[in-house]
């Protein structure tokens, strides 16, 4: 198994016109090259799940860290990954649980001094069914080792990409020790 680490954002969607996920996916791939595969996922059930479906199949990596765009102000860890109706014709269990040293990522996040919070529910949306699909693949093929899903704020005054980009290559450094 390659020890390389897939990173996952979407492209802009409904009101906005920049998605801090997908901006911070790029950086990353950029910052860590050699380490961090990145890719945008266009923001469709269907779509975003074969995609991320191909990439966990050639990419193979060592840990998956999908993150997608919430309006609040704050790093939110997702628990939990659910089909939503948009995955209704894949089969599969309604719910699964992300696999990640929970503790360790808020501590990485929080020590950039930005608020963290914890979620049980990753939106009902794309995200959710993103998360979802990369936990039934981890389920079904046995890889990658570590899966979870990181909601990310909106750019503004407060939120840089760039210190985003810094807090989430944290969580990655942390995990690839």
């Amino acid at each position: 198994m390659a020890e390389t680490v897939l990173v996952t954002g979407f492209e802009p969607f409904k009101q906005w016109a920049v998605n801090s996920s997908g901006e911070v996916a790029r950086a990353l791939g950029e910052m860590l090259s050699g380490r961090v595969q990145a890719e945008v996922l266009p923001v469709d059930h269907t779509a975003a799940h074969l995609r991320l479906t191909a990439l966990l199949e050639a990419v193979r990596p060592k840990a998956c860290l999908a993150m997608g765009l919430w309006a609040g102000s704050a790093f939110r860890i997702e628990r939990y990954g659910r089909k939503c109706p948009g995955l209704g014709h894949i089969e599969g269990a309604d719910e699964f649980e992300g696999a990640w040293d929970w503790a360790e990522m808020e501590r990485q996040l929080a020590e950039t001094g930005k608020p963290v919070i914890h979620s049980e529910d990753a939106g009902k949306y794309v995200c959710d069914t993103t998360y979802w699909s990369l936990l039934d693949f981890r389920r079904r093929v046995g890889f990658p080792e570590q899966a979870a899903f990181l909601h990310v704020p909106p750019l503004s005054e407060t939120w840089s990409v760039e210190e985003i980009t810094q807090a989430v290559a944290r969580v990655i450094a942390a995990i690839t020790r």
